[in-house]
């Protein structure tokens, strides 16, 4: 599997994907890998990290294959300052994280293991399900080469 960036990396550019599926992990100190957030086309990879400066907050891992732009942090910088709607458009897609993540604490916080682990696959099958005769198959492997 390929890795786009690896957490705790300095940030130097953000990638906007035109095509296929990375995963957002991060790892816990006993080395567990916990996945965050899967994107997919028209996502902004690395536009947190952009925005304050700070390092990767997690290793972006190819799905599938993937087609991106990748531009340089100081040409996503200006070309934020030139245009007034992309910046608002960058704005409202970090509250939507935010709002995911403060949500996923909340169900961490007021359900057991068996209803969040519902809630992870109802979240895949709604962004990834393809209707199959039996019902839905989610078509995304978050680990790529390991026998399913």
């Amino acid at each position: 599997m390929l890795n786009f960036c690896v957490e705790g990396e300095p940030s130097r550019w953000v990638a906007v994907l035109l095509a296929g599926s990375v995963k957002a992990s991060a790892s816990t100190d006993d080395g567990t890998e916990v996945v965050l957030r899967i994107h997919g086309p028209g996502a902004v990879v690395g536009a947190l990290e952009a925005a304050d400066g700070e390092p990767r907050l997690a290793t972006v891992s190819a799905l599938e294959p993937v087609e991106a732009i990748v531009i340089a942090e100081d040409a996503f910088a200006s070309f934020l300052r030139a245009n007034e709607r992309a910046g608002r458009q960058l704005v409202r897609m970090l509250c939507e994280r935010l709002r995911d993540a403060d949500q996923k604490r909340i169900e961490y916080g007021a359900v057991d293991t068996a209803a969040r682990v519902a809630c992870r696959l109802i979240e895949l099958a709604e962004r990834f399900g393809q209707p199959v005769e039996q019902g839905l198959r989610i078509s995304v492997s978050l680990y790529p080469g390991r026998a399913s």
